[in-house]
C-alpha cells in the first residue's frame, strides 16, 4: 500500500477558514480584510507568523506548554515544542542535526542520511534523527521517538475501498500527530488548517512547496499515478488516494503569445507561463484551485464547479480548501475547466479561452532527483527554469506558531507504525515488509490534517516525542506496577497491586474484558487468553494524570475435577453402573483398559468392555476404567481412573 506525498501540503495565499458556507457579503468583507493582512505580511517579512497562536481548540486543556517541550495530557507524551528543530541554527552556528550532514544538491537520492537545509529529511534520515538525539541525551532524556500511527483508525472519514476507508483520509485520531492536530488543537479539515502565507514564485502565483499531480503513471506499480514535488524536486508515485495539488498545462504555445526571447519562462498577461524549453503552456496561478466563489445557488462554495470536501472523497470529487485534492478529483478539476462556461452567455469556452488543459507528464523512467525537460515538464520547471537545487521548497519555509508549538510546518510529517501512540516504533525492516506497504511509511500533513503514506526516500519533516512526563516537573506523576509472572487458570481472581510516586491511590480496569474484569483490586480471570490490566491515576489538584501503565499476562484454561467412586471386585458376565462426574457439569466418557489372565488363539480376551455409561465383565483379570472430560473453550481436560480385580463366576 503505497501512495504519495501524504495529503496535501496547505499552502498558498492565505484564505478564510469559513465555519459555515459564507454570504457574499462575507465575502467582500473577507476581500478587504485578507488585502489588509497580505499588506501586513509584506511589511512582516520572513517575521514569525503568529496568526495561529490562538489554535481553533482550547488547547490548554490538553497541553502545557513546558519552554523546549510540551505535554500532551491526553496522550502522555511530552513532545518537542520546536516543530522544526533539525533546521535550526544558533548564531554561534551551533547546529541540531544531531551528527547528521546537510544533504549536498542532489541528482539522485542520498545514500547516507542527512537533513535538507529546510529541515526536513527521508525516512532512514529521520530514524537516524532521532537516535542522534537519544545519543546526545537531549534536553536530558534518551527516549525520544518519532510519533506513532497504526495499520489501521476506523475512526477516519474515508468511505470507499480499503485501504482508503480505514487508512487514508481526514479525521484520523488514532496517530499521534493526528490526535494533537485535531483533538488538542482543534483543527477540523477541511473546515480549518495551518495556513501558508501567500507567495510569488518567478512567474507564478500561489506555487506550493507541495506535491502536485501528474497524468502519468509511475513506479512500475499497478495503483501508481507519477507526481512531483514542489518541496523537494523528487519525482514519486502514489496510487491516488492522498492530496496534491494542481497545476494544469496546455501543450504549445498558444495563439498571441509574447515572443520568447530566449529559452527562458515568457509571462503572458492574460494568466499563462510559456516554457520555451519544452513547449509547455502553464497555467500562472499554480493553485487555482484553493480559489473559492459563490455558486449560483448563492449558499455553497465551490471552485471551478467541484465542491469543498467534507471527508476524504471516496464517491465524489471534491476539492480541499487549500486546493489539494485526490487523483480523482484532479482529473475532474481538469474537465471542469475545459467545460468552463462563459459567465455571461452561459457558452462553454474554456478556462482563459481553452479546452486543451491536462496534467502534466511524468515520464517514470526519470531518477528520482534532477530530472527535467520532456520527460517531467515540472521539473524542468523547478531545476532548469527557476534554478532550485534539489531538497530545496520553492518558498521559504515560514515560522508559523500553532498553540504552544514555534516552526510547526504546513506539510507532512513522518509517522512510524505501532499500535498505540505509546508503543515503539516497529523497526525498519518489519515496516518494509507490513502495513502501510512495502518500502513506504506513514505522514502525517499539518497543512491539511490528512493520513497518507510516502515512499521511504521522500522528504517529510520530522518532530519526536518522550513517553510520559519530565520527572523534575513537580506536577509530574508516575505508576509502579510490576510484571505479572507466569500463567493464571480461568475462573480463579488474583489480587493487584500498584503504586503511584504522588501517593495518589492508583485504579485498575481490564483492556480485555472478554477474557478478565476488575472490581477494585481484584481481577476476576472468565476466559482463557491474554488478560490486559491497566493501572492509572488520575490525578488531583496538585498532579496531572499519570502515564497508565499495562501488563498483559495468559489465562490459561479453567481447571476441573472427576468425581469417580470406587468399583469394587466384581465376578465374570457382572455390569456395572458407571456414575463419574465432572465439576465443570461436562458430559464424561469412559474407556477401559486390562490384562487378562487368559487368552485364546486370535489374541487376548478383554477384561472389561465399555457400552455408554456401563461396564461389562468378560473375563478374570485387572480391569482399569477412566472416566475422561475433554475439554471444551473454557476447561481443560480431566480424568480419574478406578482399577479392581475380576474374578471368575
Amino acid at each position: 500500500m503505497t501512495s504519495g506525498i501524504s495529503g496535501a501540503y496547505d499552502s498558498g495565499h492565505v484564505r478564510l477558514r469559513f465555519a459555515t458556507r459564507p454570504s457574499m457579503g462575507e465575502i467582500v468583507t473577507h476581500n478587504f480584510a485578507m488585502g489588509t493582512l497580505i499588506v501586513a505580511l509584506t511589511i512582516a517579512g520572513s517575521a514569525h507568523l503568529s496568526a495561529q497562536n490562538s489554535a481553533p481548540g482550547p488547547w490548554q486543556t490538553f497541553l502545557i506548554p513546558l519552554g523546549d517541550t510540551v505535554y500532551d495530557i491526553n496522550n502522555h507524551v511530552t513532545w518537542l515544542a520546536d516543530g522544526n528543530l533539525a533546521a535550526k541554527t544558533l548564531p554561534d552556528f551551533e547546529n541540531f542535526r544531531f551528527g547528521l550532514p546537510l544533504c549536498p544538491p542532489l541528482t539522485i537520492e542520498p545514500t547516507e542520511p542527512c537533513v535538507n537545509l529546510s529541515g526536513s529529511m527521508n525516512y532512514s534520515s529521520a530514524v537516524a534523527w532521532v537516535a542522534g538525539m537519544n545519543a546526545a541525551n537531549y534536553l536530558g532524556h534518551h527516549h525520544w521517538q518519532l510519533p506513532t500511527a497504526p495499520s489501521n483508525d476506523r475512526g477516519c472519514s474515508g468511505t470507499g475501498p480499503g485501504p482508503y476507508s480505514e487508512n487514508f483520509a481526514f479525521g484520523c485520531e488514532k496517530n499521534a500527530l493526528g490526535s494533537l492536530y485535531y483533538v488538542a488543537l482543534g483543527f477540523a479539515t477541511p473546515a480549518t488548517a495551518v495556513p501558508f502565507p501567500p507567495n510569488t514564485v518567478g512567474p507564478f502565483t500561489n506555487l506550493q512547496p507541495n506535491l502536485y499531480w501528474s497524468s502519468s503513471g509511475g513506479g512500475g506499480l499497478g495503483c501508481t499515478i507519477a507526481n512531483f514535488s514542489f518541496a523537494s524536486g523528487a519525482q514519486g508515485g502514489g496510487c491516488g488516494g492522498d492530496f496534491a495539488d494542481v497545476l494544469p498545462m496546455i501543450k504549445g504555445e498558444i495563439s498571441g503569445a509574447p515572443t520568447p526571447p530566449g529559452m527562458g519562462l515568457v509571462p503572458n498577461p492574460i494568466g499563462t507561463v510559456f516554457d520555451p524549453v519544452t513547449h509547455d503552456t502553464w497555467l500562472a496561478n499554480a493553485n487555482l484551485a484553493a480559489t473559492w466563489v459563490v455558486d449560483s445557488n448563492g449558499d455553497e462554495i465551490d471552485t471551478i464547479s467541484l465542491p469543498l470536501c467534507v471527508t476524504a472523497p471516496d464517491k465524489t470529487p471534491c476539492v480541499a480548501l487549500d486546493g489539494s485534492m485526490n487523483y480523482e478529483s484532479a482529473m475532474a478539476f481538469i474537465q471542469a475547466m475545459n467545460h468552463y462556461e462563459d459567465p455571461i452567455s452561459h457558452i462553454v469556452v474554456g478556462y482563459l479561452g481553452h479546452k486543451d488543459w491536462k496534467l502534466p507528464n511524468v515520464d517514470a523512467s526519470c531518477p528520482t532527483y534532477g530530472c527535467g525537460g520532456d520527460a517531467n515538464p515540472m521539473g524542468n520547471l523547478y531545476y532548469d527554469q527557476l534554478y532550485f537545487p534539489a531538497g530545496t521548497p520553492v518558498v521559504p519555509v515560514p515560522d508559523i506558531a500553532v498553540g504552544p508549538f514555534n516552526h510547526l510546518q504546513p506539510f507532512p510529517y513522518w509517522e512510524c507504525l505501532a499500535a498505540r501512540i505509546q508503543d515503539a516504533c516497529k523497526p525498519a525492516i518489519e515496516t518494509l515488509t507490513d502495513e502501510p506497504g512495502f518500502n513506504s511509511e506513514w505522514g502525517f500533513s499539518f497543512g491539511t490534517g490528512f493520513l497518507g503514506t510516502e515512499r521511504v526516500n521522500a522528504n517529510h519533516y520530522v518532530t519526536a516525542y518522550f513517553v510520559g512526563c519530565d520527572q523534575d516537573e513537580s506536577w509530574c506523576q508516575t505508576i509502579k506496577f510490576g510484571p505479572i509472572k507466569g500463567t493464571e487458570d480461568a475462573l480463579t481472581s488474583l489480587g493487584l497491586s500498584a503504586t503511584s510516586s504522588s501517593g495518589l491511590p492508583v485504579s485498575f480496569s481490564s483492556k480485555t474484558a472478554n477474557v478478565c474484569t476488575v472490581s477494585g483490586n481484584t481481577a476476576s480471570l472468565l476466559f482463557p487468553g491474554n488478560c490486559t490490566i491497566e493501572a492509572s491515576q488520575a490525578g488531583d489538584d496538585s498532579f496531572e494524570s499519570a502515564l497508565p501503565v499495562q501488563r498483559t499476562f495468559t489465562v490459561d484454561h479453567a481447571l476441573q475435577t472427576i468425581t469417580f467412586p470406587p468399583i469394587k471386585n466384581q465376578k465374570s458376565g457382572a455390569i456395572v453402573n458407571l456414575h463419574a462426574t465432572a465439576s465443570s457439569g461436562l458430559p464424561i466418557a469412559y474407556y477401559a483398559s486390562g490384562s487378562s489372565i487368559i487368552s485364546n488363539a486370535i489374541g487376548p480376551v478383554p477384561v472389561c468392555e465399555i457400552f455408554g455409561s456401563t461396564a461389562a465383565m468378560i473375563s478374570p483379570g485387572r480391569c482399569t476404567i477412566e472416566a475422561y472430560q475433554a475439554g471444551d473453550d473454557l476447561y481443560a481436560p480431566a480424568f480419574a481412573d478406578r482399577s479392581f480385580t475380576v474374578t471368575a463366576p
